[in-house]
């Protein structure tokens, strides 16, 4: 099975599913897409779900960057992981209340 088209049928299949939600509403919905992107893709498949979907879109990220290398981020997230260390943030959302529908997306 090929990842991008996958991915592509989800994004088409939420947007129509957003659509819906709001036409069958009297009250327009609020949508955000909240991502954390460490290489890029992350970022470009939050872009196209926003793009879908009409929604708001806010980049989660860190005070302080993560490694480039792969296998030092993946060993530096591991770490965190089992810490249950949460890293301090340059960006803050404020009134998340107001949204109806959040994506959130970050890399696994």
């Amino acid at each position: 099975m090929k990842i991008k088209p996958l991915i592509i049928s989800l994004i088409i299949t939420l947007g129509h599913y957003t659509n819906l939600m709001a036409q069958n509403s009297s009250t327009p919905k609020k949508i955000l897409v909240v991502y954390f992107s460490h290489s890029g893709n992350t970022r470009v498949v939050a872009q196209q779900i926003q793009k879908a979907t009409g929604a708001d879109i806010f980049e989660i990220k860190p005070v302080k960057d993560y490694p480039a290398e792969y296998d030092e981020v993946v060993e530096q997230a591991k770490k965190e992981i089992r810490d249950e260390y949460r890293p301090a943030l340059k960006t803050k959302l404020e009134n998340i209340s107001q949204y109806d529908i959040i994506f959130v997306g970050s890399p696994n």
